[in-house]
């Protein structure tokens, strides 16, 4: 599991699904600080 910034707050790394094509995006199960669970790109995360 990574830790990751997500508009300035971090958030955990659970799942990454990665594309079996090119120019799919790659998305991510992550988990917020208040426990919440979301599937979101993976663009726009920035490493701690």
């Amino acid at each position: 599991m990574s830790h990751y910034l997500e508009k300035g707050k971090p958030v955990e790394v659970l799942v990454r699904w990665r594309p079996g094509r090119k120019g799919i995006k790659r998305n991510v199960l992550i988990r917020r600080a208040n426990r919440e669970l979301i599937v979101r790109p993976f663009r726009g995360l920035r490493r701690i």
